[in-house]
């Protein structure tokens, strides 16, 4: 399959050498990728593939450049989700492809989202000849920004009169959100690292341009953003709630008591402490580990290393899991009473415990809307902390935290002991139809009623 995506890169590009108007759709072979590499190591079928021989099924690229984004998210994900990621070699090479494909997209404009969000989401951080493990790929994320920029252009989305439903339907609000959170980033990077060095001045400069271009946009207007670490995907669904409050609810605008997940976290914080410590007695922490990596999800690069992160879920989208309840049946008992997680449809709801290794540092990201987020602390040592939309939130062991995890936010363990916490990702209380049951209040909680309540 690696053969394959080369060969659709020199399709690509022999194809945007030539003067031609026409549909830039390209006849891709794609394989299905065994479980494990075959004898032959990950080049086996090259041969037979430059031959036609390979009997796998025609995959286009095509103008559009969301389905583009699709194919080339399942690739790099075929390889990220196998043993390949582990041989140095084959990473590499995919590396290499996508700046192939980068390459190509001057030429061919509906590669440039597929390839920038698969550098963005499994090449944020650096090895090699970089630097070490916790520094961002600046080359790597400089590439992405300028093919998100190159999205945003191929959509026209900064195109100042497009109606607000036509801006949505092509993905203008991700499209720029991602472009200003990495921008940002590589910003923030270079001028700790490099200051004063004309890579620095520069794309400093274009991050202040893109910035001031997003903000003034009709569709981002309206929320009068101050910074680019003001903007959050929930906004797109309840703008007051979020005008109001911005990122960080529980404590920073209100008490545990507004919010009844958080209080409901907070009331039983010792059974919650009393399962999570069983499970580490378990093989002296082994089960923990164990059920991590059979139950993984299908995450993208948080950290520079896989167990940096470690979620062990009792829920996701309203299925409990039922090894985990067995282990911990008083937690997951009490979560099926709280119909922000047992009655939430949204695929990206769920609950569960997550270890943060010491020396950690996850990437700067945006949650899934519309929902929102809860941590009650239950094992936190010192030098541990999150920043959301630029708030620095620090845990405390049997308080909660309740925010708004669609702002850019980011999380580091620089302790020398691991982190743990009880997540939740529950229906917003804004939202009536995926919780089923609202907030009941949500009229206070979700509502501006006069300007002199906008958080600014």
């Amino acid at each position: 399959e690696l053969s394959a995506m080369r060969c659709a890169v020199f399709l690509v590009l022999g194809v945007a050498g030539q003067e031609d108007e026409g549909s830039t759709a390209l006849a891709v072979t794609t394989p299905t990728p065994p479980a494990e590499p075959d004898d032959d190591g990950p080049f086996g079928g090259e041969s037979h593939l430059l031959q036609g021989a390979a009997p796998w099924p025609e995959v286009p690229f095509s103008d559009d450049d969301l389905d583009n984004q699709e194919r080339i998210s399942a690739w790099v994900h075929r390889y990220y989700y196998s043993t390949d990621r582990y041989n140095p070699e084959v990473w590499a090479e995919v590396h290499e492809d996508l700046e192939q494909l980068a390459a190509a997209a001057t030429r061919v404009p509906s590669l440039a989202l597929g390839v920038a969000l698969a550098l963005y989401s499994f090449f944020f951080w650096a090895g090699g000849s970089w630097g070490n493990l916790v520094d961002i790929d600046v080359p790597s994320q400089l590439t992405a920004m300028k093919l998100f920029r190159q999205s945003i252009a191929y959509q026209a989305c900064d195109d100042m009169s497009m109606e607000e439903g036509l801006f949505i339907y092509r993905q203008c609000n991700v499209r720029w959100r991602y472009l200003i959170l990495i921008a940002t980033e590589v910003s923030r990077e270079l001028a700790l690292k490099r200051p004063g060095a004309p890579l620095t001045l520069q794309v400093v400069q274009d991050s202040q341009e893109y910035f001031d271009t997003f903000k003034n946009l009709p569709f981002f207007r309206q929320h009068q953003l101050l910074t680019p670490y003001d903007t959050s995907f929930n906004e797109d669904f309840f703008p007051a709630g979020m005008a109001r409050w911005g990122p960080v609810w529980v404590p920073t605008q209100m008490p545990a008591e507004k919010i009844g997940v958080a209080k409901f976290m907070e009331d039983n914080f010792e059974v919650f402490r009393e399962d999570l410590l069983s499970l580490l007695h378990v093989n002296e922490g082994g089960e923990f580990s164990r059920l991590f990596w059979e139950n993984q999800n299908a995450e993208t690069q948080f950290g520079p290393r896989d167990d940096d992160w470690m979620p062990v879920y009792m829920v996701r989208a309203g299925k409990f899991h039922p090894e985990m309840c067995q282990r911990v049946p008083r937690s997951c008992e009490l979560l099926r009473t709280r119909p922000e997680i047992s009655n939430c449809g949204l695929p990206s709801s769920g609950s569960g415990f997550i270890h943060l290794r010491p020396g950690a540092r996850l990437k700067p990201h945006y949650g899934n809307a519309p929902r929102m987020s809860a941590h009650l602390a239950l094992v936190v040592p010192p030098a541990t902390k999150m920043i959301v939309g630029g708030e620095t939130v620090h845990w405390e062991e049997g308080k909660a935290i309740v925010f708004d995890d669609t702002y850019p936010h980011t999380v580091s363990n620089d302790g020398d002991r691991p982190r743990f916490i009880m997540n939740m990702w529950f229906c917003h209380p804004c939202d009536g139809t995926n919780g089923r049951v609202q907030q009941p209040n949500a009229e206070e909680l979700c509502q501006i009623r006069n300007r002199d309540e906008r958080r600014i």
